[in-house]
């Protein structure tokens, strides 16, 4: 059975809808995958499905080389690469196992905000990562205006890269549930306006904001995987608003159990500069909003803010509104219905599963599935630059500690 490497350095599989759909896929066309991940104890990695299973990156230089060492006897035929990080260890693994690869982008790096706020991993990470698309068969992006964003950042032409949402494939109209009902005593005539997402004092503050506006009947749901403890102290809470943090899902798969007990989802971003990752990155989120793509895949309608692509799909296929002042949370009643459930579902199947962008990108896999011949040379020059690297940082800190340099 052929096998298709992912490199995935955030080891996140089960949380991303498109990622986890791509694996799934790429096993029901007869491969076998590895997601080669970091462990990270703070997320549910375990078992993936049949079919597809971690390969954990190694503590040490010495690990790590005979780990991927190992990939030649794994009758890998194919690499992708995922965001930075990830394309530069595909093009280095495909490179001695002498195979075809291709990048998948989730996240864009600008140059400008890397050279204000980056650090020197950040530079470096990007530096790699333009040179390791030079050979990349093509390119995944999630829609024209990050395609053209990837173009200009990476040095990719335009007509390598392959569209396709982050989204899941097949939707699905769930028998209502009482998951949040029963877990925080929310009264069950109740509807549910859920969001999904970070959580921090200003982002709790804000959804405390929420609750004068929504119906009588209406209360909002705050969700995080990542534990909270709450700072705001208010009337509302435990009333109006509900906050359920720390409390994981195993698998995108098992979310329905959630969503089925909510009416409207709640999608928001708001840019900062505070990160590389939360810049344009976030300004241009496009169709790389997993948690939107997630809602409409359960019928669920939304109300988008600060979403710019997502303004204006709301309008035109009527699967919500846009919230441009709070006061419009009082409109949750109108999009709670059949009709807008059923086009959510059907803007879900036409503009956004995964299935229907796939076949594309698989043409590209199938066509280039090739047997690995591993080369001894080039492998050997790969460890050899990973432990000079490894030896000049420790050079760079102790230097650094020397002259007391912190930054």
């Amino acid at each position: 059975m052929p096998k298709i490497l992912i490199v995935h350095p955030e080891g996140n599989i089960k949380n991303n809808p498109n990622l986890f759909a791509i694996a799934r896929m790429m096993v029901e066309r007869g491969c076998e995958v590895l997601v080669y991940s970091r462990f990270r104890a703070g997320i549910y990695q375990g078992d993936i499905f049949q079919g597809a299973r971690f390969v954990y990156f190694g503590e040490s230089v010495k690990e790590i080389s005979k780990i991927e060492k190992r990939f030649k006897d794994e009758n890998i035929r194919f690499v992708i690469g995922i965001d930075d990080e990830g394309i530069y260890k595909a093009h280095k693994i495909a490179a001695f196992l002498r195979v075809p690869y291709l990048f998948l982008s989730y996240e864009i790096l600008f140059d400008h905000e890397i050279r204000r706020i980056g650090c020197r991993a950040d530079h470096r990470n990007k530096r790699r990562a333009k040179k390791a698309v030079r050979g990349i068969q093509c390119a995944v992006v999630q829609d024209t205006t990050r395609r053209s964003l990837l173009s200009r950042e990476y040095g990719i032409p335009e007509k390598k890269i392959l569209l396709m949402p982050v989204a899941n494939s097949g939707s699905h109209l769930l028998s209502s549930s009482h998951y949040f009902h029963d877990k925080l005593g929310i009264p069950s005539e109740k509807h549910i306006l859920l969001y999904m997402g970070w959580m921090d004092a200003a982002q709790e503050q804000r959804m405390v904001g929420f609750a004068p506006y929504m119906p009588d009947n209406w209360v909002l749901v705050a969700h995080s995987r990542y534990e909270y403890s709450l700072t705001v102290e208010s009337e509302y809470i435990g009333k109006k608003v509900f906050f359920s943090c720390d409390s994981p899902i195993e698998s995108i798969d098992e979310i329905g159990k959630m969503l089925s007990d909510c009416q409207v989802g709640f999608c928001a971003y708001q840019p900062s500069s505070d990160s590389i990752y939360t810049g344009d990155n976030i300004r241009y989120i496009g169709l790389s909003s997993g948690k939107t793509s997630t809602f409409l895949q359960y019928g669920i309608p939304v109300v988008v803010e600060n979403m710019n692509i997502w303004d204006e799909l709301v309008k035109k296929y009527h699967f919500g509104y846009e919230l441009k002042d709070v006061a419009d949370l009082t409109r949750l009643n109108e999009i709670a219905t059949e009709e807008t459930r059923q086009n959510a579902i059907s803007f879900f199947e036409e503009h956004l599963d995964a299935a229907v962008f796939f076949p594309a990108v698989w043409r590209i896999i199938s066509n280039h599935l090739k047997p690995s011949h591993f080369n001894r040379c080039t492998y050997w020059r790969y460890c050899w630059g990973m432990y000079h690297e490894q030896y000049m940082q420790k050079f760079k800190n102790q230097v650094k500690s020397i002259l007391h340099i912190n930054k």
